[in-house]
């Protein structure tokens, strides 16, 4: 899973220290691998999210603003195909 946290500019160093603790403490690399930042990259450009899928063979959820309908709707094609709800997945 590969979550793209934006903050605001003025969030203050003490804070977005905090936050990147916290994502390090749950065991959530706040800096990623030079691929999935170009797929970043090429979402925030505006490349179509079908094209970006079928190149790098991946699964694009949601982007942007949270997408809950579809993320739910995701959830439950995932776990009807394995049979189980891994814990990420909740």
């Amino acid at each position: 899973w590969i979550v793209r946290v934006e903050v605001e500019s003025d969030i203050g160093r003490e804070n977005l220290l905090k936050a990147e603790s916290f994502l390090t403490e749950n065991g959530w690399s706040h800096t990623p691998c030079s691929q999935i930042r170009q797929e970043l990259n090429e979402c925030s450009a505006g490349t179509s999210l079908p094209d970006l899928m079928n190149r790098y063979h991946i699964a694009v959820v949601s982007y942007g603003e949270p997408q809950f309908d579809a993320i739910g709707c995701f959830r439950e094609a995932f776990v009807k195909g394995v049979g189980y709800c891994p814990p990420s997945l909740l």
